[in-house]
């Protein structure tokens, strides 16, 4: 099947607006889907029509300030779940330490992330340059999640598979930035945050 996965709406996609509850009828009636994979793509609000972005703005949560098509897919993604069904994506990792991902920050945390894989600014697409990532997430209760960065590319199936994986308090995230790269570095910034700033205990001229 073939269509605008985000936009059911003909006025806004023409002839390719796509009604899953139609288009998957049975399926939804039942609940939904049991797993959802993919490659979100990555487009910038620069590129779209005012039309589609407002469309974005009034039906979707993660769409925040400067949004990015592929934050919306999460949430598409999740809202066509059932109850304990999981997403398995491949995208752009940038939201969890940007602005413009503070919407899907807050869904996510409604639900339960069961992986993070970071590879950084390693050049898992030839043709693209981002950072990149594998979220592995569950419609469900929220939970603590395992967090693993990759540092190179070679023999990369094997370190997914070998890397000891970090566990993510997801009490000490929220709609905030993210930082999950150490749990050390992340209880360094927490008390940093917490303390006095230093212009509330001395002039600085």
């Amino acid at each position: 099947k073939v269509g605008n996965s985000l936009i059911d709406d003909s006025a806004i996609a023409g002839n390719r607006a796509f009604k899953w509850e139609e288009q998957f009828k049975e399926i939804m009636q039942d609940g939904g889907f049991d797993v959802v994979i993919g490659n979100p793509p990555y487009v910038r609000v620069q590129n779209l029509e005012y039309k589609e972005i407002d469309f974005y703005k009034n039906n979707y949560s993660s769409a925040f300030q400067r949004t990015d098509i592929y934050l919306m897919f999460y949430e598409r993604a999740l809202s066509l779940l059932n109850e304990g069904g999981r997403i398995g994506f491949i995208s752009s990792i940038q939201f969890i330490n940007s602005e413009y991902g503070r919407g899907l920050r807050k869904l996510l945390l409604q639900n339960r992330i069961i992986e993070i894989i970071d590879f950084g600014d390693l050049p898992v697409f030839s043709d693209a340059v981002t950072y990149t990532g594998i979220f592995i997430i569950e419609k469900g209760k929220p939970k603590d999640f395992l967090y693993t960065k990759i540092t190179s590319l070679d023999k990369v199936e094997n370190q997914i598979r070998t890397l000891k994986r970090e566990k993510i308090s997801i009490s000490k995230l929220s709609e905030e930035m993210w930082v999950l790269e150490g749990n050390q570095l992340k209880n360094i910034l927490d008390k940093v945050n917490n303390n006095s700033k230093l212009n509330e205990i001395a002039i600085i001229n």
